[in-house]
Protein backbone atom coordinates (compact mmCIF):
# COMPACT_ATOMS: atom_id res chain seq x y z
CA UNK A 1 0.00 0.00 0.00
CA UNK A 2 1.16 3.52 -0.76
CA UNK A 3 2.51 5.22 2.38
CA UNK A 4 2.25 8.69 0.82
CA UNK A 5 -1.45 8.20 0.06
CA UNK A 6 -2.03 6.84 3.57
CA UNK A 7 -0.40 9.94 5.07
CA UNK A 8 -2.44 12.17 2.73
CA UNK A 9 -5.76 10.56 3.76
CA UNK A 10 -4.81 10.52 7.44
CA UNK A 11 -4.11 14.25 7.13
CA UNK A 12 -7.64 14.86 5.86
CA UNK A 13 -9.13 12.80 8.70
CA UNK A 14 -7.15 14.39 11.52
CA UNK A 15 -7.78 17.94 10.34
CA UNK A 16 -11.46 17.18 9.72
CA UNK A 17 -11.82 15.98 13.32
CA UNK A 18 -10.11 19.12 14.55
CA UNK A 19 -12.34 21.56 12.64
CA UNK A 20 -15.60 19.85 13.54
CA UNK A 21 -16.36 17.38 10.75
CA UNK A 22 -16.94 13.70 11.56
CA UNK A 23 -14.66 11.47 9.50
CA UNK A 24 -15.86 7.85 9.51
CA UNK A 25 -13.34 5.97 7.35
CA UNK A 26 -10.11 6.40 5.49
CA UNK A 27 -9.35 4.01 2.65
CA UNK A 28 -6.55 3.06 0.31
CA UNK A 29 -7.48 1.62 -3.06
CA UNK A 30 -5.47 -0.91 -5.09
CA UNK A 31 -4.47 1.84 -7.54
CA UNK A 32 -2.80 3.82 -4.70
CA UNK A 33 -5.62 6.36 -4.61
CA UNK A 34 -7.61 6.85 -1.43
CA UNK A 35 -10.41 8.75 0.19
CA UNK A 36 -11.74 9.91 3.52
CA UNK A 37 -15.46 9.55 4.29
CA UNK A 38 -17.51 11.77 6.56
CA UNK A 39 -20.80 11.53 8.38
CA UNK A 40 -21.82 15.15 7.99
CA UNK A 41 -25.02 16.45 6.48
CA UNK A 42 -24.80 18.38 3.23
CA UNK A 43 -25.57 21.95 4.16
CA UNK A 44 -26.09 25.28 2.48
CA UNK A 45 -22.72 26.99 2.14
CA UNK A 46 -21.75 29.72 4.54
CA UNK A 47 -18.42 31.53 4.61
CA UNK A 48 -17.36 29.82 7.89
CA UNK A 49 -18.31 26.39 6.48
CA UNK A 50 -16.38 27.06 3.27
CA UNK A 51 -13.35 28.11 5.33
CA UNK A 52 -13.44 24.82 7.26
CA UNK A 53 -13.90 22.85 4.02
CA UNK A 54 -10.86 24.53 2.50
CA UNK A 55 -8.75 23.61 5.52
CA UNK A 56 -9.82 19.94 5.21
CA UNK A 57 -9.41 19.88 1.42
CA UNK A 58 -5.86 21.20 1.64
CA UNK A 59 -4.84 19.01 4.59
CA UNK A 60 -3.90 15.93 2.59
CA UNK A 61 -1.41 17.69 0.36
CA UNK A 62 -0.14 19.82 3.26
CA UNK A 63 0.58 16.58 5.15
CA UNK A 64 2.71 15.46 2.20
CA UNK A 65 4.58 18.78 2.25
CA UNK A 66 5.26 18.46 5.97
CA UNK A 67 6.41 14.86 5.61
CA UNK A 68 8.90 15.72 2.87
CA UNK A 69 10.10 18.90 4.56
CA UNK A 70 8.93 21.03 1.63
CA UNK A 71 8.51 24.76 2.12
CA UNK A 72 4.84 25.61 2.64
CA UNK A 73 5.49 29.00 1.01
CA UNK A 74 5.64 27.15 -2.33
CA UNK A 75 2.39 25.30 -1.65
CA UNK A 76 0.04 25.58 -4.71
CA UNK A 77 -3.27 25.93 -2.84
CA UNK A 78 -5.27 26.98 -5.92
CA UNK A 79 -4.18 23.84 -7.77
CA UNK A 80 -4.74 21.48 -4.86
CA UNK A 81 -8.38 22.44 -4.33
CA UNK A 82 -9.09 21.40 -7.91
CA UNK A 83 -7.82 17.90 -7.10
CA UNK A 84 -9.87 17.24 -3.97
CA UNK A 85 -13.46 16.28 -3.22
CA UNK A 86 -15.68 18.62 -1.22
CA UNK A 87 -16.98 17.63 2.23
CA UNK A 88 -20.21 19.48 1.45
CA UNK A 89 -21.10 18.29 -2.03
CA UNK A 90 -19.41 14.87 -2.24
CA UNK A 91 -18.02 15.73 -5.66
CA UNK A 92 -14.77 17.07 -7.00
CA UNK A 93 -14.23 20.67 -6.01
CA UNK A 94 -12.84 23.28 -8.36
CA UNK A 95 -11.98 26.88 -7.77
CA UNK A 96 -14.98 27.72 -9.97
CA UNK A 97 -17.25 25.82 -7.53
CA UNK A 98 -15.87 27.68 -4.53
CA UNK A 99 -15.94 30.97 -6.40
CA UNK A 100 -19.61 30.50 -7.31
CA UNK A 101 -20.53 29.81 -3.67
CA UNK A 102 -18.52 32.78 -2.41
CA UNK A 103 -20.11 35.07 -5.03
CA UNK A 104 -23.57 33.92 -3.88
CA UNK A 105 -22.65 34.76 -0.30
CA UNK A 106 -21.44 38.24 -1.31
CA UNK A 107 -24.35 39.11 -3.61
CA UNK A 108 -25.62 37.99 -7.00
CA UNK A 109 -23.57 36.47 -9.83
CA UNK A 110 -24.24 39.46 -12.09
CA UNK A 111 -22.95 41.93 -9.48
CA UNK A 112 -19.35 42.97 -10.31
CA UNK A 113 -18.83 43.93 -6.66
CA UNK A 114 -19.73 40.41 -5.56
CA UNK A 115 -17.30 38.96 -8.13
CA UNK A 116 -14.45 41.15 -6.85
CA UNK A 117 -15.31 40.35 -3.22
CA UNK A 118 -15.29 36.63 -4.04
CA UNK A 119 -11.85 36.79 -5.67
CA UNK A 120 -10.49 38.76 -2.72
CA UNK A 121 -11.96 36.18 -0.32
CA UNK A 122 -10.30 33.33 -2.25
CA UNK A 123 -6.94 35.11 -2.41
CA UNK A 124 -7.05 35.68 1.35
CA UNK A 125 -8.61 32.38 2.44
CA UNK A 126 -6.62 29.82 0.43
CA UNK A 127 -3.22 30.65 1.95
CA UNK A 128 -4.84 31.01 5.38
CA UNK A 129 -6.50 27.59 5.00
CA UNK A 130 -3.21 25.97 4.03
CA UNK A 131 -1.51 27.51 7.05
CA UNK A 132 -4.37 26.46 9.35
CA UNK A 133 -4.10 22.89 8.04
CA UNK A 134 -0.32 22.97 8.58
CA UNK A 135 -0.71 24.21 12.15
CA UNK A 136 -3.17 21.44 13.02
CA UNK A 137 -1.09 18.77 11.29
CA UNK A 138 2.11 19.82 13.07
CA UNK A 139 0.33 19.73 16.41
CA UNK A 140 -1.32 16.37 15.67
CA UNK A 141 1.51 14.81 13.64
CA UNK A 142 1.76 11.72 15.88
CA UNK A 143 -1.95 11.03 15.26
CA UNK A 144 -1.53 11.50 11.50
CA UNK A 145 1.41 9.06 11.42
CA UNK A 146 -0.44 6.56 13.61
CA UNK A 147 -3.52 6.57 11.35
CA UNK A 148 -1.36 6.34 8.22
CA UNK A 149 0.47 3.34 9.67
CA UNK A 150 -2.80 1.65 10.62
CA UNK A 151 -4.08 2.29 7.11
CA UNK A 152 -1.05 0.77 5.38
CA UNK A 153 -1.21 -2.26 7.69
CA UNK A 154 -4.98 -2.82 7.36
CA UNK A 155 -5.47 -5.98 5.27
CA UNK A 156 -8.35 -4.44 3.34
CA UNK A 157 -6.91 -0.92 3.24
CA UNK A 158 -9.66 0.57 5.42
CA UNK A 159 -9.58 2.21 8.84
CA UNK A 160 -12.91 3.07 10.44
CA UNK A 161 -12.82 5.99 12.83
CA UNK A 162 -14.84 5.65 16.00
CA UNK A 163 -16.93 8.41 17.58
CA UNK A 164 -14.15 9.37 19.98
CA UNK A 165 -11.55 9.56 17.22
CA UNK A 166 -10.38 6.00 17.74
CA UNK A 167 -9.52 3.80 14.79
CA UNK A 168 -10.56 0.25 13.92
CA UNK A 169 -9.54 -1.52 10.73
CA UNK A 170 -12.13 -3.16 8.49
CA UNK A 171 -14.27 -2.30 5.48
CA UNK A 172 -17.56 -0.58 6.05
CA UNK A 173 -20.43 0.38 3.79
CA UNK A 174 -21.40 3.52 5.72
CA UNK A 175 -20.09 6.98 4.99
CA UNK A 176 -19.75 8.85 1.74
CA UNK A 177 -16.68 9.73 -0.30
CA UNK A 178 -15.56 13.14 0.66
CA UNK A 179 -11.93 14.22 0.54
CA UNK A 180 -9.54 12.39 -1.73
Amino acid sequence: MNERTALHEAGHAVVAEEVGFRPTTIELNDDDSGFCSFDDPVTVPTLPRLRRELVVLLAGRVAEYIDTGSDLASFPAHCVVALECSPRTNRWATMADFHAHVVELHGSSDDPGAQVAAYRWQDRELPAAAEAAAEILRRKWDRVCSLAEQLTEAPDGVVRLGPAGGAMSGRTESGSREAA
